[in-house]
């Protein structure tokens, strides 16, 4: 399990509009700049806002996981109170020092300011698109779903993961943060 914490304020992301996609009455749409009096209000100080870049940053931590450790499945990354974590299977257990490296590779993918995409899958096919990556955890999770629900997935680069969302527009919009501890089960 990795955990993060934000140093500072992010930057240039404004909420709801810049989210890549936002839940609405009719499931997951876009929507326009919400502007208060002319000014946008900013994500991070506002609650769903700050979720929005919390999660987003889980997802970047997991790609960057996957980039450096291959063989890793990744498991559930949920945001908590004061961040998130993501839960790996791995041969071995995350390490301290891991963490700089898991790190740095968050910062060059949030460098190459990767556009994040959501697409919609019919369970049964999600469970086999997980599998045939190797990703078992993933396949157990969404055939605890019941049949016939639709199965979000969001993309940024060469990383896919199944998730509700919303998440942020692109990688770049994630500019701090900060990889805390690690913690073994």
């Amino acid at each position: 399990q990795v955990q993060e914490q934000e140093e500072h304020a992010h930057e240039g992301l404004r909420r709801p509009g810049q989210q890549a996609e936002r839940r609405g009455e009719r499931g997951h749409e876009r929507r326009g700049n919400d502007q208060r009096k002319g000014r946008p209000r900013r994500a991070e100080r506002d609650p769903d806002g700050l979720e929005v870049i919390r999660h987003s940053t889980a997802h970047l931590l997991a790609q960057a996981v996957k980039a450096l450790y291959p063989d890793a499945q990744v498991t559930i990354g949920p945001v908590i109170e004061d961040g998130f974590y993501y839960d790996f299977a791995y041969k071995r257990g995350f390490a301290e020092e891991d963490l700089r490296a898991i790190e740095a590779k968050m910062q060059e993918i949030a460098k190459q300011d990767l556009p994040v995409s959501r697409r919609v899958l019919p369970r049964d096919e999600a469970v086999a698109y997980f599998r045939s990556l190797g990703e078992e955890y993933k396949a157990k999770i969404i055939e605890d779903i019941p049949q016939g629900e639709q199965i979000s997935l969001y993309r940024q680069g060469e990383f896919e993961d199944l998730c509700r969302g919303p998440h942020v527009p692109s990688t770049g919009k994630l500019k701090a943060f900060r990889l805390m501890k690690v913690a073994g089960a």
